[in-house]
């Protein structure tokens, strides 16, 4: 078959982008042939990655086209109609690609990945209309957990078309990553060492991680990894709350697992999240992973890992304080995460993936 993913970019702390540098390989040693088209081109991005593994990216922005521009229509019009499948992810490529097909048709199936627990759109009563027109147009919807799944059934009003599909990732990546240096990124000797992956964002909250630093000995040591239009903010409230010289922001990085070897736990403080993608990188470490209790990543970390209440920075604290100070429970936490990362293969995803494919082709 082949198919096109489009996606709002490929930049690198997008967890989607991340994603389908997993899921790609996968589909291409399938014998598919896959390509992507992105509404916005970053120069921290996948791209050359993608390109790497013979994946043509589309880029669909121009000087007078933006990720908003119906004109986009007129681009993918162009494109769409030469693939089997579109699958795409992220809004608002989802409206894109629902009104390309409507305004001109094709023989092209769509295929919707909704990503998110919540968004914007929820809730707003003139929208609710346009919303299930939109999602109804699409052959298959794919929510990345069952809160999602639930979620969308009673908005969407499009119950037979959601199929739960949880995301994957390449655990070979994290089997063979080896520990980066902690000297090579300023960390002192003995340091214990926690660690956030995510952009820097208001539903990420690392703001609850900085204070529950606050509250751990001197020794404790933060890594934030990623960019956002709130890093700055970040930086002042580190600097504010006189625990600067234990916070390291390393910005966007493409060696995420061995930053994740090199830590002592690995913390997921999302607000909202419809999965967790960085909980399952963590687990696959071989790290204990302290998670938010939020839906979506909830059900990902319960069982294995380490729940808390949402923006509770006393108890994450005491979390991450009792693994460092109980070898057992360390150790045993560590091993249920590496134990529950197993069901995540991104080989399994892709299968899961093409089930769908075929489905709606009729091929299978």
């Amino acid at each position: 078959m082949k198919i096109i993913h489009v996606t709002t970019s490929l930049s690198i702390p997008n967890g989607v982008a991340k994603l389908l540098l997993y899921l790609i390989p996968y589909q291409k040693q399938a014998g598919h042939s896959v390509d992507i088209a992105i509404l916005m081109d970053f120069d921290s991005s996948y791209k050359c990655n993608m390109q790497e593994i013979g994946c043509q990216v589309f880029p669909l922005k121009g000087e007078k086209l933006f990720r908003f521009n119906p004109l986009i229509i007129l681009r993918l019009k162009k494109i769409i109609c030469n693939y089997d499948i579109v699958h795409v992810h992220l809004f608002p490529s989802l409206y894109w690609v629902a009104f390309t097909k409507l305004l001109f048709p094709s023989n092209c199936k769509i295929i919707f990945t909704e990503h998110n627990f919540s968004n914007n759109r929820i809730g707003k009563k003139w929208l609710n209309h346009l919303e299930q027109f939109i999602y109804k147009r699409y052959n298959r919807i794919i929510a990345i957990s069952e809160p999602v799944a639930e979620m969308l059934r009673t908005h969407t009003k499009s119950k037979g078309k959601i199929i739960t599909v949880e995301n994957g990732i390449d655990l070979s990546c994290f089997d063979i990553a080896v520990a980066i240096s902690r000297k090579e990124m300023n960390i002192p000797d003995g340091a214990v060492l926690i660690t956030q992956v995510a952009r820097f964002m208001y539903e990420k909250d690392q703001r609850t991680v900085l204070r529950a630093l606050a509250l751990l000995p001197e020794n404790y040591h933060v890594l934030l990894v990623g960019d956002g239009f709130l890093l700055e903010e970040h930086k002042q409230m580190a600097q504010q709350m006189a625990i600067a010289h234990r916070v390291h922001f390393l910005g966007l990085r493409i060696d995420v697992p061995s930053i994740l070897k090199a830590s002592d736990v690995v913390v997921v403080s999302s607000i909202i999240e419809g999965f967790g993608l960085v909980a399952v990188e963590g687990m696959a470490a071989g790290k204990p992973v302290v998670a938010s209790d939020v839906p979506g990543l909830a059900e990902v970390v319960k069982g294995a890992g380490i729940l808390f209440k949402v923006q509770d920075e006393k108890a994450l604290a005491e979390h991450i304080y009792n693994l460092i100070t109980n070898k057992s429970l360390y150790e045993q936490v560590s091993s249920h995460c590496l134990k529950r990362s197993r069901k995540y293969s991104i080989a399994y995803m892709a299968i899961k993936y093409e089930s769908i494919y075929c489905d709606v082709c009729n091929v299978c």
